[in-house]
Formats: structure tokens, sequence, C-alpha cells
């Protein structure tokens, strides 16, 4: 049986690394020794107590059934809400789908935004996996190098320096696996520069709010941006 031409892409390095830490693990003093995982960027200590007897508590009330596809919709009207007011974002909570990870959210987005052979620019360094999904759907990803001179970020000048206008921008703030965070005023940039050219822009935003300075400004800043749903 043949396979998809999609299939034939790098594996996730990432993965691999974890596979080979668990292999250690369990070579060793049969699981007994300690293995310092740095492979993924996951919380070492458990769910707050609180989080979990919620979870318990409504397994043993409710009917666990299908949801709305996009997610329930006061979920959605209380992130809609949160983008006001953290960000002074307009975003319509009917624009709004919830995910069982940030992955599958990530596939949904270019399902939803791109055709296969659209191009898609980012910088590198970048989250390992991004290129390897949109590979796998026919998407070209376009890699900017970038330096600390940039802060790992992309900038106007990039996108002007390639041949061509790329059809979408990939943004992280904090970054993966860089950690810099976009300057609010080079955003706007962006922003600006990507409406005037038709480039849609995707925000990773999982690690927003994780920052050493709690009083460092919103990603937007102070002016209100409204963006197209797709």
């Amino acid at each position: 049986m043949k396979t998809a031409t999609r299939s034939n892409i790098p594996a996730f390095m990432v993965m691999e690394a974890l596979r080979e830490a668990n292999a250690l693990s369990l070579a060793i003093d049969n699981g007994q020794q300690d293995v310092l995982h740095l492979s993924l960027g996951q919380p070492s200590a458990r769910a707050p107590l609180r989080v979990l007897q919620k979870a318990a508590d409504m397994a043993l009330r409710d009917s666990l059934g299908y949801t709305d596809s996009r997610g329930l919709p006061e979920l959605r009207a209380r992130i809609a809400k949160h983008y006001h007011e953290q960000y002074g974002a307009s975003v319509d909570a009917d624009a709004i789908f919830v995910t069982v990870g940030s992955s599958a959210a990530y596939f949904l987005a270019l399902l939803a935004a791109f055709d296969a052979g659209d191009r898609v620019a980012m910088v590198s360094p970048h989250y390992a996996a991004s290129p390897n999904m949109m590979q796998a759907l026919g998407i070209v990803p376009v890699i900017m190098p970038s330096t600390l001179h940039d802060n790992f970020q992309p900038t106007v000048a990039m996108l002007e320096a390639l041949d061509e206008k790329p059809d979408g921008l990939v943004i992280a703030s904090p970054s993966n696996p860089t950690g810099t965070v976009i300057d609010a005023g080079e955003f706007k940039r962006l922003h600006d520069y990507c409406v005037a050219h038709n480039i849609r822009i995707i925000s990773d935003e999982i690690y927003h709010g994780v920052t050493y300075d709690p009083s460092f400004p919103p990603l937007l800043g102070e002016s209100s941006l409204s963006f197209p749903p797709l």
C-alpha cells in the first residue's frame, strides 16, 4: 500500500529526544534513576488541587457528552472578554475556537487560512514543529534568519527583503525557543504592513504573560486592533 507524500516530513526532534529519555529512564535501575526532561516545555508540578476538584465534581455531576464543536459558548465568551480586558482587542466570541492542545489550533488555523502551495514566513530559530505541520498540509514554510540584533523576531525589513510577498506570517511572543518578546511598536508596524499587503498573521500566543516583568506592556500596546475572522 502506498503512503501519502505529505507524510514524508522530518521527525519532530523534540519528541524523538523525549522517546530516548524515556527509554534511558527505564533502562537505568528499572526506572528509579532520575532523568531531567529538558526536551518538552511542560510543567513539573501537578495541576492545582482546586482545578482537579472542579474537574472531578463536574465528571460526577454532569452528563459528559458532545459540546459545541467550537467549544463551550460561555468559555468562548470569557476568552473574548479576556482579550478585551488584557489587550484592548475586539474579538467576536463566534470567531473563537477552543481546541484540545495548541497543535490542533495550529492545524485548524493553517487549514482555514491557507491553501496548498501558499507560502508562510517565520523567523529562525522557531518552534521546531511549525515547518513540519505546514509541509504536511502542502504549505511552503519561508524561513527568515534572525539574530539577537532583531531580537529573534520578524521585522518589516525581513518581509520586504523576500523575493515575493508571503501569504502568511507566524509571530510568537514570547518566542519558542528564544523566549524573546516582540516590541509593541514593532508588532504594530508588522500588523499594518501585513494588512496593506494582504498577509495573514498567525499569532502564537501560548506563552503570553509568561514574562519576568509583570509590568511588560500587552502585545497590542494601548491601541485597539481588530483582526478579521478567518
